[in-house]
């Protein structure tokens, strides 16, 4: 995640979107796939809009991968939105604004 933070975070700079994250990755056993999940900070249709740039640069940061790894087999990346935060804001919202008698029980 580290090699990948910093580009991804350039091309965010580079398109005025402000804060990219690397949430997570899923790599496949035999290595051939990867899932970067990204939590994006700004509106939905933008978002989707970064995440269509991200996959279309994929292979470029594939390349940035490669030079980083010492293996014989660089993943193939696909980029995914993570709505994890976004999810537990929500949560956390409507449980500040459920009253203390109702949560207990």
């Amino acid at each position: 995640m580290r090699v990948l933070g910093e580009p991804v975070n350039e091309l965010a700079r580079a398109q005025n979107i402000g804060l990219a994250t690397i949430t997570h990755v899923d790599i496949s056993p035999d290595m051939k796939h990867a899932g970067i999940y990204l939590s994006v900070y700004t509106d939905s249709d933008v978002q989707k809009a970064f995440l269509r740039s991200m996959n279309a640069d994929a292979f470029k940061f594939q390349k940035t991968l490669a030079t980083q790894l010492r293996t014989r087999r660089t993943p193939r990346l696909t980029f995914h939105l993570d709505n994890g935060l976004e999810r537990d804001d929500r949560i956390s919202r409507l449980l500040a604004d459920k009253p203390a008698s109702d949560r207990e029980g």
